[in-house]
């Protein structure tokens, strides 16, 4: 899992290598253009269905395997994908209908001579940007359908189509004629649609690569629209506490995003910074929580409380090996690091400084942020969604 994750986020950081060479970071609103409309279907996709599926479908769909047969697991995890379809297919008609409004909430803050052309392009991008959210739902269910079956290996691996796709995108972009120096009222009609349609095509990429391992565990996508399922209506209890938590987290993520929007590069380097501090949450943390997760659900089910906590200690030892170091490193070397990552074509020294600025500050909270996720984890393990989200508040 280690080698996948690793790979995935080599391949994260040639993407923003690459949205740093075509469009940079701190030289325009392009690049908060870009990142605006990009990060939308995220966060709408986790309030609207994500946070649920990613913490609580797995321990149920553990459950129902080992109590009820795989049949009936089988049934529910269809009757889950039938019912993610249909909501997020009127999400995404909704974003894409509303998305000048909702480019306008994320940019309330942003000021200056690119205000209106940055809001139209992002609305622009917006558009195509949102049926990722249906990508997104399918890939989460088969991710967790894969994950319980301790298949870890493809849902590692498959993030790098999506980068790979994207930094692909990027460099094309560059490479048709366009400005040197490129701005959001500047980049050619070409351009334009190259981002839009290239973006997505990633996430549907990324999506389509989990379905022949589905299809070998015997999985079959058939239509069940079947809402009295007892594992769907297990869900839907589980849902309310979780929702809560996403939607305490996005909303924080929002005023952040709204406050970066004032500095010019500030979402891009946001971003950019972000990525390159869960490099070590990433590779190792994720990693490990994965693998727990499954196990953690199979041993509260069995009623196993010590093997429970033994597995969950093990977890924290080995995350803290990792990331306490990491975050040390990161404190003497941010600058460097960025350089070397993303100082070049568009981008310039401004746009290091920034970056190197938010990674800084990130840095100090990394053994925290890794322990916090996997404390989630073996709470969704419990089945128990209203802790996390009363902590959360």
């Amino acid at each position: 899992m280690s080698v996948g994750t690793t790979l995935s986020r080599a391949t994260g950081f040639l993407r923003v290598s690459a949205m740093a060479f075509a469009l940079g970071v701190a030289e325009s609103r392009l690049a908060d253009a870009y990142q605006v409309a990009n990060t939308t279907p995220n966060i709408i996709y986790e309030l609207a269905l994500g946070g649920i599926l990613s913490s609580v479908f797995v321990p149920v769909f553990v459950e129902w395997l080992q109590t009820r047969g795989r049949e009936a697991a089988w049934h529910t995890a269809q009757a889950v994908m039938t019912f993610a379809l249909l909501f997020l297919g009127v999400v995404m008609v909704a974003g894409m209908i509303g998305a000048g409004t909702i480019v306008g909430l994320y940019t309330v803050q942003v000021a200056g001579p690119e205000r209106e052309a940055m809001r139209a392009l992002a609305s622009f991008f917006l558009v195509f940007f949102m049926p990722q959210i249906v990508f997104y739902g399918l890939g989460a269910v088969a991710t967790g359908l894969l994950n319980a079956h301790r298949r870890f290996s493809v849902p590692m691996f498959a993030p790098i189509l999506n980068n790979v796709v994207v930094a692909a995108t990027f460099f094309l972009f560059a490479a048709l004629p366009g400005p040197a120096e490129p701005t959001p009222s500047g980049i050619t009609t070409a351009q334009r649609y190259v981002l839009a349609i290239g973006t997505t095509l990633g996430v549907a990429a990324m999506t389509l690569a989990l379905w022949p391992s589905l299809r070998k565990l015997g999985f079959r996508l058939r239509w069940t629209l079947d809402l009295r399922d007892a594992g769907l209506r297990r869900i839907g209890r589980l849902a309310g506490w979780a929702f809560t938590y996403v939607l305490i987290n996005q909303v924080g993520f929002l005023v952040v995003i709204v406050f970066a929007g004032e500095v010019q590069g500030g979402v891009a380097a946001y971003t950019a910074a972000f990525i390159l501090f869960q490099l070590p949450h990433a590779i190792f943390a994720v990693s490990i929580m994965t693998a727990l997760l499954p196990s953690l659900s199979g041993f509260w089910a069995e009623g196993d409380r010590a093997a429970f906590r033994s597995q969950l200690s093990q977890g924290i030892r080995a995350t803290a090996f990792i990331v306490v170091p990491a975050a040390f490193g990161y404190l003497a070397l941010a600058v460097p690091i960025v350089r070397v990552l993303l100082q070049h074509g568009v981008a310039q020294e401004e746009s290091t400084t920034l970056v190197a600025g938010v990674l800084v500050a990130f840095s100090a909270g990394l053994f925290s942020f890794s322990a916090f996720q996997l404390f989630l984890r073996a709470f969704y393990a419990m089945q128990d969604t209203r802790t996390p989200a009363l902590i959360k508040a």
